[in-house]
């Protein structure tokens, strides 16, 4: 064996025992001190390393909000409002939780004004939990999302009441191609305001505004071990300027009570 496959063979075996040793948490992979915005809507992302992390799961208490009488379009209001997880790996993106959503009647018509948090999930394309009152929440709920590896280029959304006997449960498995046990993943924690029709450009003014977003606990999870989800471990994106956002750490368990300002200048 000549000195080059010699030095090839060692590379190869020092990589495999780091991902091994990263695995069963002898060390973690840092995450980036800097990640660039995606531009088109006002939020606040919490980015993991990439690491060999399988999921992501926390508990939020959902926040109040205000739409800006000023943008509606034929229906309803030109900037919603979202709470997600999800990740990336490879060059593929999930977003996966909860959308504040159009609702159906008691006849199956949909109601573009009473509204609800809905969960969805999106890979290549978008989803949703069907338009049914057991998968509606309301601001003031506190609810549990979890995003996990279950087998490989498979993920599994979990939304649900954050109690012992979840009175409301939604759970979806979708696929995610470049996801898997064991490989090297990104995963997130994400409040917005999303902008229609505005994705990839420049945030439009708006006066819409979420108030008293209160994650309680956020962990990754590696396995059947979890890692609290503090600011050493993640990435802290403000997109698209930090003056939109008034943030606060509640504890050491990932816990943060997070308030989005399209109006820098309405800030309590």
């Amino acid at each position: 064996m000549g000195l080059k496959n010699i030095i090839l063979f060692l590379g190869v075996i020092l990589f495999l025992t780091a991902c091994y040793k990263s695995f069963q948490g002898e060390f973690e992979i840092s995450p980036e001190p800097y990640l660039s915005c995606f531009p088109g809507a006002y939020y606040r992302k919490a980015a993991s390393s990439f690491d060999v992390w399988t999921g992501i799961e926390g508990i939020i208490i959902l926040p109040e909000h205000a739409v800006d009488p000023s943008r509606f379009g034929s229906k309803g209001p030109l900037d919603n409002f979202s709470i997600y997880m999800g990740g990336r790996a490879g060059n593929q993106e999930v977003d996966a939780g909860v959308l504040w959503e159009i609702t159906k009647d008691e006849f199956g018509n949909i109601d573009y004004n009473k509204r609800a948090y809905r969960p969805f999930w999106r890979v290549t394309s978008w989803n949703n939990a069907p338009a049914k009152e057991e998968y509606y929440w309301y601001p003031g709920d506190k609810i549990r999302i979890r995003v996990e590896v279950v087998s490989m280029g498979l993920l599994r959304l979990t939304v649900e009441d954050a109690k012992p006997q979840p009175v409301k449960s939604f759970s979806v498995e979708f696929s995610a191609s470049q996801f898997g046990i064991g490989l090297t993943q990104q995963f997130k924690r994400v409040n917005a305001i999303d902008q229609s029709g505005n994705e990839g450009k420049p945030v439009q003014p708006t006066k819409a505004k979420v108030i008293g977003a209160l994650w309680e606990e956020v962990f990754l999870l590696r396995g059947n071990k979890s890692y609290p989800f503090t600011p050493n471990r993640f990435t802290d994106m403000r997109c698209p300027d930090e003056i939109y956002f008034d943030i606060k750490t509640l504890n050491t368990n990932g816990g943060e009570a997070i308030s989005i300002y399209g109006d820098s200048n309405a800030k309590d």
